[in-house]
C-alpha cells in the first residue's frame, strides 16, 4: 500500500507496491509475563509540524478533486462493490461472466473505469462460479492485485487512492490467512483483559494488511455480546459481554489501527450483540427502550469516536424504540440522527453489505438512494452495481438526492482518503509478528474448571477427539512438546469448535471459539481459548502441561472457577 498511498497529488506517477512477506515464525508461546513487541515504524514523523504538513498538502488535494468532479464520478465515490478474480485485469471465463452479472464489467479494472469506484472490498471465496473464484490467494498476488488496483483508480484520473478493504477481523473472520500472522481473536482478547495486547494486535494485523496494499479494514467489532450462546453470527467475533470492557478493546483496537495507517470501520452501529437473529438472513430487532440501546449498545461506539473513529459501518438492525420500521440502514433517525448529531460523529459511515437479506427491503437503486439520504457515505457490496450508479444518478437529476448532500459524503470519502495519503510508510512483513500472537493466546486461556495452576493432565498418553483433523494434528504436536505423548489410547481430550455441542464425559475439555458447548462436557478439567489458531493451541498445551498458568478473565456470562 506505501507506493500506491504515496501518489496523493496530481499527476504523480506510480511504481506500483514492492512489499515483500516474510514466513510465519514458530507458535510456541513466550515466556509467561513478556510483553508483546512494538509494531515496527521507522520513519514516521515525531512531532506534529512533520505530521501536519503532508496531511494539509493531502486534504487541499481532496477539496480540489471534488471541485472538478462530474456528478458520475462524485457517485463512484459512494460505491465499494465486490468483484471476481485474483487480478484486475485478467480473470478466467468463469469469473468474467460472474463480474458481468453483477455489474456489466468483467474485470475490476473494467469497473473501476466504468464506474469510477471509490473503492472495492476483497473477499476470500465469495459465492462466484467455481472454487478457484478468490480475490486473496498468497501475499505476492494480493500485492500485485492491490497495485493494480490503484493503477485502474489513477488512470481513472483518481489522484488520491483507492479505498481497497477487507474483512480482517482475526479469529474466525480472517480473509488473509497464513503466511500472515494469525491472531486470535475479539473474545481472545476480551480474555486477557489488557487493552494494551488489542492495541498491539490491531497495529500487527493493520500493518500486515498495509504491507499487502489494503488501506481499510472492516473491523473492530464492537458489538456488546448480551445474547449469550443464542447468537452465533457474532459470537467469538465480540470482546465480551460487558459494555465498559468493551469501549475500552473497541477504542485500543482503533488506536492500533490508526498507528498502521489503516481506515477502521466499527461495525455494527447501533450493536448486533443483543440480537438472535442474523442480518445475512433478516433484519433483526434491537428490542427494549433508549435508555437501554444507550447503556448497553452504545458505550463502545461512543469510545470508538471519542478516539477519532474515521469510519462506521451501519448494521441492517431495526431498533424498536427509535425506528423500527426500516433497518438503521435506511433509518435517518438512525444515522443522520442518533450517529452524526447526537453522538456527533462527523466520519465516513459504511453500509453492511447490502447484498445481505437484511437489507433488501427495497431494488438496489431505491436502496442507495434510501441509505444516502439516511447519512450513509459508502454503499458496501450492492447486489447490482449498475442499477445502484443509475438509481443515484436519477435521483441527483430529479433533485431528490440534493447535490449539496451527494458533495457531503463525496467530500467525506476523499477527506479520508486524504488522511490515508499522507500516511507514511510501515514495515510490517506478513508473519513477522508471531510473538504478539503467543502472548495473546497466553493471556487469553481462562480457567472454567479445573486447578488453577499445575498440572492438569493425567500422567500417560492422552488422546484426542473433536476440533478439525488440522486442528488435532496442531494440538497433538503442541502437546508432543511438552512431553505429553497423543496415542490412540489414554484419557480423553476434547476439543471443542464453535457451537458444536459434544456431550459425555472426557478429562480435560477445551473450547477454541465460543466457552458455552463446555457446559455440556463432563470434565473435570475445562479450558476455554476462544480461539483455533496455532498459537492457541500451543498455549492450551501449555496450560495443561502446567508449564504455564491460565490468566484469562471470562468475557461473557458463564459460570466458571478454578479450584
Amino acid at each position: 500500500m506505501a507506493a500506491a498511498l504515496g501518489c496523493l497529488l496530481a499527476a504523480l506517477g506510480c511504481e506500483g507496491n514492492t512489499a515483500g512477506a516474510g514466513a510465519a515464525g514458530p507458535s510456541s508461546p513466550p515466556a509467561h509475563g513478556s510483553r508483546p513487541p512494538a509494531l515496527n515504524s521507522p520513519g514516521r514523523p515525531t512531532n506534529s509540524a512533520e505530521r501536519d504538513a503532508p496531511l494539509g498538502a493531502a486534504l487541499k488535494a481532496a477539496d480540489g478533486q471534488l471541485s472538478t468532479m462530474t456528478t458520475a464520478q462524485e457517485v463512484g465515490q459512494l460505491l465499494m462493490p465486490y468483484f471476481y478474480g485474483a487480478a484486475a485485469d485478467a480473470v478466467d471465463a468463469a469469473e468474467a461472466a460472474a463480474n458481468v452479472r453483477s455489474s456489466g464489467a468483467s474485470t475490476a479494472g473494467e469497473m473501476i473505469a466504468r464506474y469510477h469506484l471509490g473503492g472495492v472490498i476483497l473477499i476470500q471465496r465469495p459465492d462466484g462460479p467455481s472454487t478457484t473464484t478468490h480475490n486473496l490467494d498468497d501475499p505476492a498476488q494480493i500485492t500485485r492485485l492491490t497495485a493494480q488496483l490503484q493503477q485502474a483508480a489513477h488512470a481513472d484520473g483518481q489522484y488520491l487512492p483507492l479505498l481497497i478493504s477487507t474483512d480482517q477481523e482475526e479469529g474466525i473472520v480472517t480473509r488473509i490467512g497464513a503466511p500472515a500472522t494469525l491472531l486470535p481473536g475479539n473474545m481472545a482478547l476480551g480474555a486477557a483483559a489488557d487493552p494494551a495486547l488489542t492495541q498491539a494486535a490491531a497495529a500487527a494485523s493493520g500493518g500486515e494488511l498495509a504491507t499487502v496494499g489494503v488501506n481499510m479494514d472492516m473491523a473492530p467489532d464492537a458489538d456488546v455480546l448480551t445474547a449469550g450462546p443464542a447468537n452465533t453470527v457474532i459470537g467469538s467475533r465480540s470482546f465480551g459481554a460487558d459494555p465498559q470492557r468493551v469501549a475500552e478493546h473497541t477504542k485500543a483496537a482503533l488506536i492500533g489501527f490508526r498507528q498502521a495507517g489503516v481506515a477502521a470501520v466499527v461495525k455494527h452501529f447501533p450493536g448486533h450483540g443483543s440480537v438472535t437473529l442474523d442480518s445475512h438472513d433478516t433484519a433483526p430487532v434491537i428490542t427494549g427502550g433508549r435508555e437501554l440501546l444507550v447503556s448497553r449498545d452504545l458505550p463502545p461506539f461512543q469510545a470508538a469516536l471519542s478516539a477519532g473513529a474515521e469510519a462506521v459501518m451501519v448494521g441492517h438492525l431495526r431498533v424498536a424504540s427509535l425506528d423500527a420500521s426500516q433497518p438503521a440502514t435506511y433509518s435517518p433517525a438512525l444515522i443522520d440522527g442518533l450517529l452524526r448529531r447526537e453522538l456527533g460523529f462527523s466520519g465516513v459511515v459504511v453500509t453492511d453489505a447490502l447484498r445481505m437479506g437484511g437489507a433488501r427491503e427495497y431494488p438496489p437503486g431505491e436502496a442507495a438512494v434510501r441509505a444516502i439520504l439516511a447519512g450513509a457515505d459508502i454503499l458496501l457490496m450492492p447486489s447490482d452495481l449498475a442499477a445502484t450508479q443509475q438509481g443515484l444518478l436519477a435521483a441527483v437529476e430529479t433533485g431528490r438526492l440534493s447535490k449539496g448532500r451527494l458533495d457531503e459524503s463525496v467530500r467525506r470519502v476523499l477527506r479520508l482518503k486524504a488522511r490515508l495519503s499522507a500516511q507514511p510508510p510501515i514495515d510490517a512483513p506478513l508473519g513477522s509478528h508471531q510473538a504478539l500472537a503467543n502472548s495473546v493466546a497466553v493471556a487469553a486461556v481462562t480457567v472454567v474448571s479445573g486447578p488453577c495452576s499445575g498440572r492438569l493432565l493425567p500422567l500417560g498418553p492422552v488422546r484426542l477427539t473433536g476440533g478439525t483433523d488440522a486442528e488435532r494434528s496442531a494440538f497433538a504436536a503442541a502437546l508432543a512438546s511438552h512431553g505429553e505423548p497423543v496415542t490412540m489410547h489414554g484419557p480423553l481430550i476434547q476439543l471443542v469448535d464453535a457451537y458444536q455441542h459434544p456431550s459425555g464425559a472426557a478429562a480435560a475439555a477445551v473450547a477454541l471459539d465460543v466457552p458455552w458447548p463446555l457446559d455440556d462436557i463432563d470434565a473435570p478439567v475445562r479450558l476455554a481459548a476462544f480461539s483455533n489458531t496455532p498459537a492457541s493451541l500451543a498455549a492450551v498445551a501449555a496450560v495443561l502441561a502446567g508449564d504455564l498458568p491460565a490468566r484469562g478473565v471470562m468475557p461473557v456470562p458463564m459460570q466458571h472457577g478454578c479450584g
